[in-house]
């Protein structure tokens, strides 16, 4: 062993177990940090805008450090925040990778992710770059460190039409701060991704604000079954699957295989590099094929149960590859909708599903028409035909 290594490995086991050694003084570390992908901003029915990504944390270290706190500037050096969080509330959005338990501390070769959902008033606050300022403490000792830095893309969203046609149509488990899609993180082929991180599950409620009426144990009774799902774009059919079983209601299906999550679905190209996913078909209703060339409007299949679904749904979201588990997902605006009340969140969505019970409604903050914008979570929207659906 050489002696500028042995010296080295002193100054590390000194500085990260609580020598003399200041942080401001060395450039060691105990986090690395890394954004997953460049985050993407997106207008949403709120009116703000919307910046979804996550932070990869690992404790490199050989010594448990806990997270105190989590600043994001738009540059270093910067002095005010655009987002701080500490204690409990940097604990709801922080888990272990793979164990998906929340948690603030880490030991060594621990891996966290952070969850992190901006809101920007207006496209004039979008920067141009985000860094990372954490607050770290061991039994030891205390630091700050600085990382993370990404560079904000400035691709604008793709435009989508209605995937759907109608009124009282809720996007459930959509951006920004719902936890079954945004979380939705998957290691696939050596790397982190999550497809699903601007999607969405639409379903229906009923002149009496219920889900379904009937049996719940049976796909018939939900009113978004059956509903017929349509091109959101013109585009080339990358994929299309069929014959997978309707799953019985109530809880989501056990034992399949990856490439059955989706069910009955289609994958469409709508421009290079973005594709369609429509998921969860009735067993025998996919209309269309795999190379065939699709107008907007056109006809696709009907809502259906199938895949890892617990109710009746069209799930719906872009990403940037024709893999629908292993692509990264983009975000993307809805042409023209009409808005006027949501549902509180996903618990009481959940609790009114499961019990058959009329949903609770709130006006929205931006009731009316709404164009080039993201339907943000459980509200409940009346699509708009654009003129080439209408042909």
């Amino acid at each position: 062993m050489s002696k500028i290594f042995i010296i080295l490995s002193f100054a590390l086991i000194m500085f990260f177990g609580g020598g003399p050694l200041h942080a401001e003084d060395s450039l060691l570390t105990p986090f690395t940090m890394k954004v997953l992908a460049p985050p993407v901003p997106v207008k949403g029915s709120d009116g703000t805008f919307h910046l979804v990504y996550e932070l990869k944390l690992t404790n490199a270290s050989s010594f448990p450090w806990q997270l105190e706190s989590l600043k994001v500037f738009t540059a270093k050096g910067d002095k005010i925040p655009l987002l701080t969080w500490k204690g409990d509330e940097l604990l709801k959005r922080m888990e272990l990778l793979g164990a998906r338990r929340p948690t603030r501390r880490l030991e060594p070769s621990q891996t966290a992710i952070v969850w992190i959902p901006l809101k920007l008033a207006s496209a004039k606050e979008i920067p141009s770059r985000l860094i990372h300022h954490l607050e770290l403490s061991s039994e030891k000792r205390s630091l700050t460190e600085t990382g993370g830095e990404v560079e904000v893309s400035r691709e604008a969203p793709i435009v989508v039409h209605a995937p759907l046609r109608g009124d009282r149509w809720i996007a459930a488990d959509g951006c920004c701060e719902s936890t079954r899609h945004v979380r939705a993180l998957l290691p696939v082929e050596g790397r982190l991704v999550t497809a699903q991180r601007f999607a969405i599950d639409w379903e229906r409620m009923g002149e009496g604000k219920t889900i379904y009426k009937g049996d719940p144990l049976k796909p018939e009774s939900y009113f978004c079954y059956g509903e017929t799902i349509y091109a959101v774009a013109d585009g080339k059919v990358a994929g299309a699957f069929d014959g997978l079983p309707n799953q019985v209601p109530g809880k989501l299906p056990e034992g399949l295989k990856p490439e059955e999550a989706d069910g009955n679905h289609v994958i469409q190209e709508i421009a290079p590099g973005r594709f369609a996913l429509y998921a969860h078909m009735i067993p025998g209703s996919v209309k269309v094929k795999a190379g065939q060339t699709l107008k907007q409007g056109q006809e696709i299949g009907w809502v259906g149960n199938s895949g890892n679904s617990s109710a009746p749904h069209l799930h719906f979201h872009v990403m940037d590859g024709p893999e629908a588990l292993g692509s990264n997902g983009l975000p993307y605006v809805l042409s023209q909708f009409e808005s006027k009340e949501k549902v509180p969140g996903t618990a009481a969505f959940d609790e009114a599903e499961a019990k058959g019970t009329p949903l609770t409604l709130l006006p929205v903050p931006q009731p009316g028409l709404h164009r080039d914008e993201l339907p943000l979570d459980q509200w409940v929207i009346q699509f708009m035909e654009s003129p080439a659906q209408n042909k």
